[in-house]
């Protein structure tokens, strides 16, 4: 009795072992698709972003041009003046 439920011990470790190998394995996948996705390579496709979420994509990109031209305005504002050539 006690050979047949160390094989059973056994078969679940084998078992847990080939799941977390299978997780392993599924999670180097999604994130090389995520790095492959990010550097341009591959688009999206699917389609599963909604109207909502494409307004807020973009009003975060011009909130983001926004505060870069803010910065840009701050610096020149900081620089001296070049000196005028007289005529």
């Amino acid at each position: 009795m006690a050979a047949g439920i160390s094989g059973e011990y056994g078969d679940t470790g084998e078992a847990l072992a080939r799941a977390q190998d299978k997780i392993a394995n599924m999670q180097a996948r999604a994130g090389a698709l995520d790095e492959l996705m990010q550097s341009g390579v591959l688009e999206d496709v699917g389609g599963d972003t909604d109207d909502i979420q494409q307004e807020l994509d973009e009003a975060g990109s011009a909130a983001e041009v926004d505060k870069e031209l803010a910065a840009m305005k701050a610096r020149l504002a900081i620089a001296p003046a070049a000196p005028e050539a007289t005529p």
